[in-house]
Protein backbone atom coordinates (compact mmCIF):
# COMPACT_ATOMS: atom_id res chain seq x y z
CA UNK A 1 0.00 0.00 0.00
CA UNK A 2 1.33 3.39 -1.20
CA UNK A 3 0.70 6.30 1.53
CA UNK A 4 0.37 9.41 -0.19
CA UNK A 5 -0.13 13.22 1.42
CA UNK A 6 -2.02 15.81 -0.83
CA UNK A 7 -0.57 19.50 -0.29
CA UNK A 8 -2.89 21.83 -1.60
CA UNK A 9 -6.06 19.06 -1.67
CA UNK A 10 -8.85 21.56 -1.24
CA UNK A 11 -7.96 23.37 -5.03
CA UNK A 12 -9.52 22.21 -8.22
CA UNK A 13 -6.14 20.40 -9.10
CA UNK A 14 -6.47 18.69 -5.55
CA UNK A 15 -9.90 17.98 -5.42
CA UNK A 16 -9.66 15.88 -8.62
CA UNK A 17 -6.22 13.95 -7.41
CA UNK A 18 -8.53 12.58 -4.13
CA UNK A 19 -10.78 11.72 -6.36
CA UNK A 20 -8.48 9.83 -8.43
CA UNK A 21 -6.69 8.09 -5.09
CA UNK A 22 -9.88 7.32 -3.40
CA UNK A 23 -10.32 4.75 -6.17
CA UNK A 24 -7.50 3.61 -6.42
CA UNK A 25 -6.70 0.39 -4.82
CA UNK A 26 -3.28 0.47 -4.22
CA UNK A 27 -3.07 3.95 -2.53
CA UNK A 28 -4.14 5.45 1.07
CA UNK A 29 -4.17 9.13 1.32
CA UNK A 30 -2.51 9.84 4.71
CA UNK A 31 -2.48 13.53 4.65
CA UNK A 32 -4.46 16.18 3.09
CA UNK A 33 -2.69 19.65 3.17
CA UNK A 34 -4.28 23.08 2.84
CA UNK A 35 -3.86 26.42 3.97
CA UNK A 36 -7.22 27.28 4.03
CA UNK A 37 -8.71 24.71 5.84
CA UNK A 38 -6.80 23.82 8.45
CA UNK A 39 -8.10 21.19 11.00
CA UNK A 40 -11.64 21.20 8.95
CA UNK A 41 -12.96 18.55 7.75
CA UNK A 42 -12.25 17.65 4.11
CA UNK A 43 -15.59 16.12 3.58
CA UNK A 44 -17.13 19.59 4.97
CA UNK A 45 -15.47 21.27 2.22
CA UNK A 46 -15.90 18.58 -0.74
CA UNK A 47 -19.31 17.14 0.08
CA UNK A 48 -19.09 14.56 -2.03
CA UNK A 49 -16.84 12.69 -0.14
CA UNK A 50 -18.81 12.35 2.76
CA UNK A 51 -18.98 8.97 3.06
CA UNK A 52 -15.65 8.76 1.63
CA UNK A 53 -13.17 10.59 3.45
CA UNK A 54 -13.56 11.31 7.46
CA UNK A 55 -9.90 13.09 7.64
CA UNK A 56 -9.56 16.37 8.18
CA UNK A 57 -7.23 19.38 6.20
CA UNK A 58 -3.66 19.24 8.20
CA UNK A 59 -1.00 21.99 7.41
CA UNK A 60 1.49 22.02 4.07
CA UNK A 61 4.29 20.79 6.35
CA UNK A 62 6.50 19.15 3.94
CA UNK A 63 8.73 18.31 6.24
CA UNK A 64 6.40 16.40 8.95
CA UNK A 65 4.74 14.58 5.56
CA UNK A 66 7.80 13.59 4.58
CA UNK A 67 8.03 10.94 7.33
CA UNK A 68 4.43 9.84 6.96
CA UNK A 69 4.27 9.27 2.92
CA UNK A 70 5.63 6.85 0.45
CA UNK A 71 4.73 9.93 -1.99
CA UNK A 72 3.33 13.61 -1.69
CA UNK A 73 1.79 15.47 -4.65
CA UNK A 74 1.85 18.98 -4.71
CA UNK A 75 -1.30 20.42 -6.58
CA UNK A 76 -0.32 24.49 -5.19
CA UNK A 77 0.37 27.39 -7.44
CA UNK A 78 3.89 27.66 -9.02
CA UNK A 79 6.60 28.80 -6.52
CA UNK A 80 5.58 26.93 -3.80
CA UNK A 81 7.03 23.38 -4.60
CA UNK A 82 10.32 25.18 -5.83
CA UNK A 83 10.95 27.23 -2.30
CA UNK A 84 10.13 24.12 0.04
CA UNK A 85 11.73 21.21 -1.68
CA UNK A 86 15.08 20.47 -0.83
CA UNK A 87 17.42 17.30 -1.46
CA UNK A 88 16.91 16.09 2.24
CA UNK A 89 13.24 16.37 1.49
CA UNK A 90 13.62 14.02 -1.42
CA UNK A 91 16.02 11.57 0.25
CA UNK A 92 12.68 11.06 2.11
CA UNK A 93 10.35 10.45 -0.09
CA UNK A 94 9.20 11.37 -3.33
CA UNK A 95 7.44 14.17 -4.81
CA UNK A 96 5.20 14.75 -7.50
CA UNK A 97 4.33 18.50 -8.43
CA UNK A 98 1.53 19.52 -10.56
CA UNK A 99 2.39 22.77 -11.20
CA UNK A 100 5.36 23.63 -13.38
CA UNK A 101 7.75 24.74 -11.20
CA UNK A 102 9.90 21.37 -12.57
CA UNK A 103 8.57 21.09 -15.88
CA UNK A 104 10.61 24.12 -17.54
CA UNK A 105 14.20 23.45 -16.97
CA UNK A 106 15.04 27.02 -18.14
CA UNK A 107 15.41 29.37 -15.33
CA UNK A 108 15.18 32.01 -17.55
CA UNK A 109 12.04 31.33 -19.30
CA UNK A 110 10.41 29.94 -16.54
CA UNK A 111 10.97 33.62 -14.50
CA UNK A 112 9.77 35.59 -17.63
CA UNK A 113 6.51 33.31 -17.86
CA UNK A 114 5.29 32.88 -13.98
CA UNK A 115 6.58 36.50 -13.12
CA UNK A 116 8.70 34.26 -10.19
CA UNK A 117 12.40 34.50 -9.60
Amino acid sequence: MIRAGIIGATGYAGGELVRLLLGHKDVEIAWYGSRSYIDKKYAGIYQNFFKLVDAGCMDDNMEKLSEEADVIFTATPQGFCAAQVTEELLQKTKIIDLSADFRIKDVEIYEQWYKIK
